[in-house]
């Protein structure tokens, strides 16, 4: 029996399409997007494989397929259908060089984003600076954890997260050094939940540092708890840390949902 050369190309859509949705659509994406040919960019365009994009770096920064197939990827093409983008598990090097790319992101061109979820730990992280500051109208949950300053904090995460005026659900992991005042709910809700007009659930672990020089009376760990009472969370805790050289003050919602609490040493918790 005669057997003919059949390639991949010379396959129908149909087939193709069955073949490629076996794979992981990362995979697909960064094998065929963009390779100079037309009809394959038609194929791995279709939402089937840019509606949700979870880019899951677990591997050393010298690993140049995690590397560089994020990069090509965000990089190829608009994602006109792309509604849900997870970044996790960015190691230093990673989180220095493209946590620039992700807040550019938000810069305009994917206001047609439902989730975005960001999972970056890297204390000399500097985050860029986005000159669209226009609403993100589509964004209805939003997760980020992230170490960061006092300065990053205040100038870049509270007007990213001004813009978001529909959201509804809010996730917040976040460690800030340098600040002279421990955040409670009263900075919580005036800073960003009257931004959001839709809002319903916030799930939040926030650590905040101060350095013992900068030290200031704070409120006592019931009066940070009554302030978050105060705006409508009423499953919270707080752990006052003591450290040589600062003071930490954690607080989060309950049941906690996260997989750690950051650096808690001679710490002062609530019975």
């Amino acid at each position: 029996m005669n057997r003919s050369n059949v390639s991949f190309l010379d396959l129908p859509n149909e087939i193709l399409f069955y073949i490629l949705n076996k794979l992981n659509n990362i995979d697909v994406l960064y094998s065929l997007l963009d390779v100079d040919n037309q009809r394959l960019d038609m194929i791995v365009e279709d939402k089937t494989f840019t509606k949700n994009l979870n880019f899951v770096l677990t591997m050393s920064t010298d690993d140049i397929y995690s590397i560089g197939s994020m990069e090509g990827i965000l990089r190829a093409t608009d994602y006109p259908n792309l509604d849900q983008l997870k970044l996790f598990n960015f190691d230093n090097k990673i989180a220095s060089h493209y946590f620039t790319d992700c807040l550019a992101l938000l810069d305009g061109r994917l206001n047609q984003l439902n989730s975005f979820f960001v999972e970056i730990f890297h204390d000399n992280n500097q985050l860029s600076i986005v000159n669209n500051m226009n609403d993100l109208p589509n964004l209805k949950y939003f997760s980020l954890k992230y170490f960061c300053v006092t300065e990053q904090y205040d100038s870049k995460i509270l007007p990213l997260l001004r813009r978001m005026s529909n959201l509804e659900e809010l996730t917040l992991y976040v460690m800030i050094q340098n600040r002279i005042k421990f955040l409670d709910g009263t900075q919580i809700n005036n800073q960003i939940l009257v931004h959001m007009t839709r809002f319903y659930k916030f799930i939040f672990y926030i650590s905040t540092e101060i350095q013992l020089d900068h030290f200031v009376p704070y409120l006592s760990i019931d009066d940070i708890q009554q302030t978050f009472i105060n705006i409508g969370y009423d499953q919270v805790s707080c752990i006052i840390s003591c450290y040589s050289d600062s003071v930490g003050c954690h607080v989060f919602s309950l049941p906690f949902m996260f997989d750690s609490l950051r650096c808690l040493r001679c710490s002062f918790i609530p019975t």
